[in-house]
């Protein structure tokens, strides 16, 4: 994903509304062709309540 960041406040507040649409946006910046564990490569894993992923290779 190239990096797009809003050139206005007004702009900003429409593409992040929420923390969901920010946590898209960060998470395709770090992974963008998809979850990759920094610890195993592994490519499978499950978002948990905190945010954070959890690889289910390695389960780190």
């Amino acid at each position: 994903m190239k990096e797009d960041f809003p050139k206005t406040l007004l702009e900003m507040e429409r593409r992040f509304s929420s923390v969901e649409a920010c946590r898209r946006y960060l998470e395709q910046l770090r992974w963008p062709g998809g979850f990759e564990c920094p610890a195993c490569a592994g490519t499978e894993a499950w978002p948990m309540a905190s945010g954070l992923w959890l690889c289910s290779g390695c389960r780190r």
